[in-house]
């Protein structure tokens, strides 16, 4: 119960005009038949809370005398009816069990409160907020909470959207927004969330309906979700998958240490000490013929396949997720290849050999720009994410597709070695052909940044 600040009486009691004074601190109130005394209870922490206790009439009358109780305010019963904005104490002569929240919405930053709310709503952190908004200001509002969760694969079966393939966790489907010949439309199952590459967008159900059906609105959202919830089932979908004979036959992993591949490393001007961590050195055999090369693993156990003459992998196809050891990292920096991953932790190490800060955060390597889903999926716990991909069209979109799916979170790099191809081209200072061929500004009237400085590296 509230009480108000002036003779401290439950807000029940102060909303109305006594009859008569009652005694010092003592308060009664009737609900229906039954009466109440209403009492400030003691607590083992030393503060205290309102309570309503049954008070028997005739003690009533033998403390106060038999006319106190035309003065003790009465109710004809309890209700509970939710209100935060305009809340009232007593509904058509009903007392309104119902107590708002005490703090008040104000504007400002919530940094740890925010970060709870990542913890627990996770990619779903928008649709989090719109929910907990509707609870505030309209907590009677019908909310469908099992739709929440619903299965996006499941609603797009029930609009008669069925996927084209299934690669692992994802399905693809020719896209339920717009026409296409080719699916480009990926739903994955696990994060249950969905990204469209044609119009670089994505999210949650909520998001899907709101281009669906053209709406901002949540209430419509939820009411259109809820009557189409008649219509879902849970689907299975079985795709027929084709056996492929493996490329590369007796496979053996070494420690990094073949003159050659170590003479092509410091030729990309890697520092040997990192590749030798990172990396390791592969002997298999293709096509009858033996090969060795440098290694790079996947978190899936595949490898990255490099040397000077050949440039390819060893299923299956991953991305490579490096994080460090100790307490979680907040940020996460995303490479295009290991090859530019390595050299950035040869920049770093090249500025800063007695700080170099390389395990200050996590790590994701796409091995290819197909693999931009996967490395979203393994990004929404990251706080701070800093894209440094190739300055080329695969680059800009795959960096574009991160971008849309994680929000204000992620920033783009790449500009900071804009006039050079990849992070490599910038280590070895060798400049793209666009660069080359710009006009040249006139005098540098202010001293160029050494390479490296911008990207505090």
């Amino acid at each position: 119960m509230n009480m108000t600040n002036d003779n401290k009486l439950p807000v029940e009691v102060a909303t109305m005009q006594p009859q008569a004074p009652p005694p010092p601190n003592e308060v009664f109130i009737r609900v229906g038949t039954t009466l109440y005394k209403v009492v400030d209870q003691p607590t083992i922490n030393g503060g205290k809370v309102r309570k309503r206790i049954p008070w028997n009439m005739e003690t009533l009358r033998q403390d106060y005398g038999k006319e106190f109780i035309k003065y003790v305010h009465k109710y004809d019963g309890f209700c509970t009816v939710p209100e935060h904005v305009n809340h009232r104490t007593v509904i058509d002569g009903f007392l309104n069990l119902y107590e708002p929240i005490s703090h008040k919405p104000m504007k400002g930053d919530f940094p740890n409160i925010k970060k709870l709310l990542f913890h627990i709503f996770g990619e779903q952190y928008e649709l989090g907020m719109d929910y907990l908004q509707l609870l505030y200001l309209r907590p009677v509002q019908k909310l469908p909470i099992l739709l929440l969760v619903s299965k996006i694969a499941d609603y797009l079966q029930s609009l008669g959207h069925r996927p084209v393939k299934q690669q692992g966790a994802n399905l693809w489907y020719k896209s339920p927004l717009r026409n296409e010949s080719e699916a480009s439309f990926k739903v994955n199952t696990t994060m249950n969330s969905w990204f469209d590459f044609g119009v670089g967008k994505g999210g949650n159900i909520i998001t899907l309906a709101s281009y669906l059906y053209a709406s901002d609105s949540l209430p419509y959202l939820l009411d259109k979700l809820e009557k189409q919830a008649l219509h879902v089932r849970p689907t299975d979908f079985s795709f027929i998958q084709q056996a492929s004979e493996p490329s590369f036959e007796r496979l053996e992993v070494r420690e990094l240490n073949h003159p050659a591949l170590l003479r092509y490393l410091s030729e990309r001007k890697i520092n040997l000490h990192i590749a030798r961590k990172e990396c390791v050195e592969l002997h298999f055999s293709h096509g009858g013929k033996s090969y060795f090369a440098i290694g790079f693993k996947n978190k899936s156990g595949g490898y990255e396949v490099r040397n000077l003459f050949f440039k390819g992998c060893m299923s299956p196809k991953d991305i490579t997720h490096i994080r460090q050891q100790g307490e979680p990292r907040y940020t996460c920096y995303v490479f295009e290849g290991m090859m530019d991953y390595l050299s950035f932790l040869s920049l770093r190490l090249w500025k800063f050999p007695s700080c170099p800060s390389l395990e200050a955060q996590d790590y994701v390597v796409l091995n290819s720009t197909s693999n931009v889903d996967k490395a979203v999926d393994a990004l929404y716990g990251y706080e701070r994410i800093s894209c440094l991909l190739d300055n080329d069209d695969a680059g800009r979109k795959a960096t574009l597709a991160i971008e849309n799916a994680l929000g204000y979170r992620v920033r783009d790099a790449s500009h900071l070695y804009s006039e050079y191809k990849d992070l490599n081209d910038y280590l070895c200072g060798v400049k793209s052909k666009q660069s080359v061929h710009q006009v040249q500004p006139v005098k540098q009237t202010v001293p160029p940044r050494k390479r490296g400085a911008a990207l505090g590296i």
